[in-house]
């Protein structure tokens, strides 16, 4: 992580749902995906089971640039991220605890 540090900040556990469910939007905006209001409930619920899997005292990182102490990524648009790769763009989120490390990530090539 110490690699990566100055390329991601923590995001608070409460905002991990919406960040998880933004990164599965086509074009990444929620107001222009297309019956986002119908697909939102199930969603969340896949969201929510990805979720499950880390437990309390998992620590999140993204390299998204937001704003606020616990955003909401429905509702602020993209306002930058710090690529980890050679692609033209990419962003998603990291959750470590003491036993595993996981990478939830999109690519834009």
């Amino acid at each position: 992580m110490q690699r990566f540090n100055s390329s991601v900040e923590e995001l608070p556990r409460s905002s991990v749902q919406s960040l998880m469910v933004f990164l599965a939007v086509v074009g990444m905006n929620v107001s222009k995906s297309r019956d986002f209001e119908d697909r939102r409930p199930e969603m969340e619920r896949r969201a929510r089971v990805l979720l499950s899997r880390f437990p309390d005292g998992t620590c999140f990182y993204s390299n998204f640039d937001w704003k606020g102490e616990h955003p909401n990524f429905y509702e602020q648009p993209v306002n930058g991220t710090s690529p980890f790769s050679r692609s033209r763009w990419d962003a998603g989120l990291i959750a470590v605890n003491d036993t595993e490390v996981a990478l939830i990530w999109t690519f834009e090539f």
